[in-house]
């Protein structure tokens, strides 16, 4: 009797016609290094923030400066600056002048003595020495985007599309004077114009300044002569300002390009990491707020990207899949709005939610906040290899056990649907009482004949979930 593997592996991708079983989804799950399947880490409380929200209109940015003061931005159109003390949020832009006036999400640069917002309204400095927030002084350009490099601090100019615009010089002082001289020389102007296309992003990234346009990608090096001399231009721009992701491992970056793709890259080249979700991407309507962030967590390195309007968040760490939540039976958005990790104690991935408050992100619990997380993964349709009938006469499925709280705990249900016929009634799997040693539970006589069969695992209990492997057992019965 021949065994093979039911490929549970999340590696979300879409088909033309669902029979070329390429109909695979993966929901809240991650994967580790030796392809066992997990559920995606929990929102969870973070010690250090208020209990409640800190802005009704949700938390835009977080951002943890060198000497560990954390801030977080408010949302709506008026945006206030928070510092993060001891479970206590303090406004640090309670007077006049103060506040982030922009619409695009904020970008934050820091030098040594100052952490700068922008945007895209007038750029918005909190001094390390005395946190409070006021506008950047010196009249600098109301840039969406700001890059902290080469003793400067660059921001794009909205009002001359093409244009980079950048500070005098400032070194080795908690002075700001250099920072806030925005006059040429001794600031000076780069001019993006390789394409002509308006900047729409800028970043740096190891010792190099990107400025991506609509359709292009410049990379520029430290110039003595001219401030920044280009580099090399590529023909690969970005459809979304805010979706662009630094892997600092591999100094390259992520994004959302023009022809709405994922890539992976840099100035000197891209590869797609998109194709198997491309459907889905051509089909969605708006993909210019896209906005990305890298989790780094344990076994997981992902880059997760959310699109608002759509409603989704996909996630890429070597197979795609979506993350969301499930609320009174309906699926809804992943309620991450900012991101930031923390690289110092303990390395935490910190969030700010659409809801205004600041939390963490928690492997190994079953939970956003005392909402469940279901983690569901389909497989696509699988014939083994011919269109002959063939039946079912076992299922080992090995998994995390001896986690429940009683020997008949339900963890989790395996589905299957034959042929583009109806899901079955799930077949239940537990996880074990405590002290549980055998990771394998054993289902037999599933189903009916079938020539193509497609699976579906779901796991919503609140124990540790790990899933090694599924195997079936089989029979070929024939034409």
């Amino acid at each position: 009797m021949p065994s093979e593997p039911i490929d549970f592996t999340p590696n979300q991708a879409q088909g033309f016609d669902e029979l070329g079983g390429a109909m695979p989804q993966a929901l809240n799950v991650t994967v580790d290094g030796v392809g066992v399947v997990r559920r995606r880490p929990g929102i969870q409380a973070y010690a250090s923030a208020p209990a409640g929200v800190i802005d009704a209109n949700g938390l835009t940015s977080v951002y943890e400066s060198t000497n560990g003061m954390l801030f977080v931005t408010g949302g709506g159109l008026l945006r206030n600056v928070y510092q993060i003390v001891a479970g206590t949020a303090y406004n640090r832009s309670s007077g006049t002048n103060q506040q982030l006036t922009g619409t695009e999400r904020p970008v934050v640069a820091e030098t040594d003595a100052m952490i700068v917002y922008a945007d895209g309204g007038v750029p918005v400095r909190v001094l390390l020495s005395s946190p409070n927030a006021q506008l950047l002084g010196g009249s600098p350009p109301s840039g969406s985007h700001v890059a902290a490099m080469n003793a400067r601090i660059l921001l794009n100019d909205g009002a001359n599309p093409s244009h980079v615009r950048a500070s005098g010089v400032q070194l080795g002082t908690l002075d700001i004077t250099g920072h806030e001289t925005w006059t040429i020389p001794p600031g000076g102007l780069i001019q993006a114009e390789a394409r002509p296309d308006a900047v729409v992003a800028l970043t740096e990234n190891a010792g190099e300044l990107y400025v991506f346009g609509s359709r292009s990608l410049q990379a520029f090096l430290p110039d003595e002569a001219s401030i920044f001399a280009p580099v090399v231009t590529l023909d690969t721009g970005a459809s979304a300002r805010a979706s662009i992701i630094k892997q600092s491992q591999l100094q390259v970056m992520a994004w959302l390009d023009q022809e709405r793709r994922f890539v992976l890259g840099d100035a000197r080249g891209v590869r797609a990491l998109s194709q198997p979700i491309q459907r889905e991407l051509h089909e969605t309507g708006v993909v210019s707020d896209c906005y990305g962030y890298r989790v780094s967590l344990g076994h997981l390195d992902a880059f997760v990207w959310t699109l608002p309007t759509d409603g989704r968040t996909w996630v890429y760490a070597g197979g795609w899949s979506q993350w969301c939540q499930h609320v009174s039976g309906a699926v809804t958005a992943f309620p991450v709005l900012s991101h930031f990790r923390r690289t110092g104690g303990g390395a935490e991935n910190l969030v700010g939610l659409t809801s205004g408050r600041l939390c963490k992100l928690q492997l190994g619990v079953g939970d956003d906040l005392g909402v469940p997380i279901t983690a569901a993964v389909t497989t696509g349709f699988q014939d083994r290899g011919t269109l002959a009938r063939k039946k079912t006469w076992r299922v080992r499925v090995c998994l995390r056990r001896g986690t429940g709280s009683s020997s008949g705990t339900t963890a989790g249900l395996l589905q299957y649907r034959d042929d583009l016929g109806p899901w079955s009634d799930g077949l239940p799997i537990g996880v074990g009482s405590p002290g549980d040693s055998n990771p394998v539970v054993e289902l037999s006589g599933v189903g009916w004949p079938y020539r193509k069969r497609q699976w579906r695992f779901e796991f919503s209990h609140s124990a540790d979930f790990a899933l090694a492997s599924v195997v079936e057992d089989f029979e070929v019965c024939g034409t």
